[in-house]
């Protein structure tokens, strides 16, 4: 287990690693209270990218990418999951990321959601902001959610501050795609279990 401590204050961020899960939590800084994440082994993700669901169910899987841009990832209009899972306030090293970001890890999230129609929507910080995506569920099917958003500008915004603006879209696929091999599933997210299987 990692417990990060910067000095003159109490614990900002720790890591705990067992049985090839990841158990971490960090506070977002001063009023923001803290985040906390249980990410699932490999093996079980395998498992997970290819169980059908149950009757009149169908399973979304979403794909988080671009850890080191802040985006939020919904279906439904209920928030699922954002990027960087965590924001570390301390100046030590969180699994080798020095600074600001989080776990350097590719994972996922799943949820079963009921027959009909859909959305799926990644809005980022700033303008563009928002990019969206309606799917019809048809039972027991399992869909491969690939957000495939590309920075195209960054502009200073004050004297810390930049404007990040993208393009692009989100893509669905009936079959993962070769890329998710080594993928961690997201299992616990910011107080809430996500998923149902």
């Amino acid at each position: 287990m990692s417990i990060l401590t910067p000095r003159g204050s109490e614990w900002r961020s720790a890591l705990l690693e067992a049985g090839d899960y990841y158990f971490a939590a960090a506070k977002e800084g001063a009023g923001r209270g803290r985040k906390e994440i249980l990410l699932a082994r490999v093996s079980e993700n395998q498992r997970a990218l290819h169980t059908r669901p149950p009757p009149e169910k169908c399973a979304v899987l979403f794909f988080f990418y671009d850890p080191d841009y802040k985006k939020k990832f919904y279906i439904d209009g209920e928030r699922i999951g954002e990027t960087p899972l965590l924001i570390s306030t301390n100046q030590s090293s969180l699994n080798g990321v020095i600074g600001s970001y989080n776990l350097n890890l590719n994972v996922f999230s799943k949820a079963l959601v009921s027959e009909g129609e859909h959305e799926l929507r990644v809005t980022t910080s700033f303008k563009p902001r928002e990019f969206s995506r309606k799917f019809i569920c048809e039972q027991e099917r399992i869909f491969y959610v690939y957000p495939q958003l590309e920075r195209i500008k960054t502009e200073p915004s004050g004297f810390w501050r930049k404007i990040y603006k993208y393009k692009g879209e989100i893509a669905i696929h009936s079959e993962p795609l070769e890329s998710h091999d080594g993928w961690r599933r997201l299992l616990f997210y910011n107080g809430k279990w996500l998923g149902e299987d």
